[in-house]
């Protein structure tokens, strides 16, 4: 009988206690790094997302300080006019407004003499030239990376 037992645990071995073991550690290895699989993931994504919402209410500011750009470049030629205090003092403003365009990475759209891009730039009129070529800036367009704040509005030839 003893015989019939060695070979029938032989052929039909019983897994031991070290081998359960083992297959229940690399069972739960496996799941601890898929579970920090997904957490690296899902940090990626919160990460992209957060940037995305904040990049967004960004642009958001930057385009309604856009029109307080466009007052001051408007009002150049009566500034010209002004005693020099304040000549100076507005155009100390206008500067630190630029400058804080230029640090939040928001560019003015080149125009003049450029092919037409539809979505850097809005053709509002249109007169004899080369074909697609902007030939007049009506309002300046700006882009912040790759977000375009405002296209800008042109005459394009045609």
């Amino acid at each position: 009988m003893d015989e019939n037992s060695q070979t029938g645990s032989a052929q039909n071995p019983a897994p031991n206690q070290e081998e359960l073991l083992r297959a229940q550690l690399d069972q739960m290895t496996s799941m601890c790094k898929r579970a920090l699989a997904d957490l690296d993931n899902y940090k990626k994504t919160m990460f992209a997302q957060v940037g995305a919402v904040r990049d967004n209410a960004s642009a958001d500011i930057l385009k309604e300080f856009l029109t307080v750009l466009d007052s001051f470049e408007r009002g150049k030629s009566f500034f010209e006019k002004l005693p020099a205090e304040e000549k100076k003092g507005i155009d100390g403003i206008y500067q630190l407004l630029k400058k804080t365009f230029e640090k939040c990475g928001v560019k003015e759209i080149p125009t003049i003499g450029q092919k037409v891009d539809m979505l850097l730039h809005e053709p509002l009129m249109q007169a004899a030239g080369e074909a697609g070529v902007i030939l007049e800036e009506l309002e300046k367009g700006y882009v912040m990376g790759s977000v375009v704040l405002r296209p800008a509005k042109v005459k394009i030839g045609g």
